[in-house]
């Protein structure tokens, strides 16, 4: 009877050998800690074979907690990682707006310099129209009436 009594307290093992956990590597500290867990983990025997339910229901219940706790610190890491892009972009479009001004200002100092020059053009074209025809000399060639 004690020989069954001590059957009920062996602990079930997974079988030896090439395992996924073997190759796993771990993404963060929170995985690492399911890994180690899931390398760990033991089942007690019952007489007739097999696992208690209740074993497989409270370690499922552990597992259940690493994963909360890993879902918690991907959600932490996500969230820092957002932010740390939102605080960029929002200084990114800062400076692009920045140079949106500069460059309008620009547009519009060389927008009334143009209107100068335009205004300065017809008026030399307008005098040149009065203004007799002469050689590379200067002297009038025609219309030099008192000129």
């Amino acid at each position: 009877m004690a020989d069954k009594k001590k059957d009920t307290l062996n602990q079930a093992q997974p079988p030896p050998g090439d395992s996924w956990m073997d190759e796993a590597r771990a993404v963060n500290t929170e995985h690492q800690k399911m890994l180690d867990w899931l390398k760990t983990v033991k089942f007690r025997k019952t007489l007739v074979g097999g696992v208690r339910e209740e074993d497989v229901w409270r370690k499922l219940e552990e597992l259940n907690r690493l994963y909360e706790g890993a879902l918690v610190a991907e959600r932490a890491a996500a969230e820092a990682r957002f932010h740390d892009y939102a605080d960029s972009a929002e200084s990114e479009l800062k400076k692009y707006k920045q140079a949106v001004k500069t460059i309008k200002a620009h547009y519009d100092e060389l927008a009334v310099k143009n209107q100068k020059m335009e205004e300065q053009l017809k008026k030399l074209q307008a005098a040149r129209e009065h203004e007799p025809e002469r050689n590379q000399t200067g002297e009038c060639i025609e219309d030099c009436k008192g000129v």
